[in-house]
Formats: C-alpha cells, sequence, structure tokens
C-alpha cells in the first residue's frame, strides 16, 4: 500500500510555474493560500496591538530571550502571512485571467459588435 502511494508520488507530473497547472490545481492553491493567510493576519491582528503595548513600555535591555523569542516568532509568522499571501494572490491572478479573459472578450464582442482578434 505504501510502495503503491510512494510510486504514484514519485510518478507525477511536476510543474515549474503556477501558469503551467490545470485550474483545479491552481484554485486549490488560491483557497489553501487565502485561508492559510487570513487566518494567521486575523491571529496577528489580534496579537500583535498587545505585544506593541508592552514592548513600548519596556526599553529593549530588559526583554531578555523570551521577548526576543516572541519577537522572532511573530516576524515569522509575518513572514509565513505574506508569503501566504502572495501565492494566493498569484492564483487569483491567473484564474482571473483564464477564466474572465473569454466573458472579455464575448463582452467586447456584444458591445462593439466586432470580433475580437
Amino acid at each position: 500500500m505504501i510502495k503503491l502511494m510512494s510510486d504514484r508520488l514519485n510518478g507525477h507530473r511536476k510543474y515549474e510555474k503556477y501558469s503551467q497547472m490545470p485550474d483545479w490545481l491552481v484554485a486549490l492553491f488560491a483557497i489553501s493560500g487565502f485561508l492559510i493567510a487570513g487566518f494567521y493576519g486575523f491571529v496577528l491582528h489580534e496579537v500583535l496591538p498587545g505585544y506593541l503595548e508592552m514592548a513600548n513600555k519596556a526599553p529593549l535591555s530588559e526583554w531578555g530571550s523570551k521577548g526576543l523569542l516572541v519577537t522572532a516568532m511573530l516576524a515569522g509568522l509575518g513572514v509565513v502571512t505574506w508569503h501566504f499571501g502572495c501565492v494566493a494572490c498569484c492564483c487569483n491572478g491567473i484564474l482571473s485571467e483564464r477564466w474572465y479573459k473569454m466573458m472579455l472578450i464575448i463582452a467586447a464582442t456584444i458591445v462593439c459588435g466586432v470580433p475580437a482578434a
């Protein structure tokens, strides 16, 4: 069973760009990217104001290792949020171009009366 699964995973097609993937796979990446970025963005929105309030009260020399660890964790969470947001935005652009380009051509043809090239 495990061998069958590993053979299937090793034999799958590898894509170099998101634009080479089929629509369903790009949509899966877009949905997961939006969900992850949205969740972590919400977490940062809830935690960051309290963190900044505490950080402004204490000088940097008094933070200690726990304060620096929390800072590093929040910075890492910010980078992860940014990354997944960029993946979702990229996939959104690809899907918008694929799905709505034909609609724009049809609308231009109806409005202008001239078929688009």
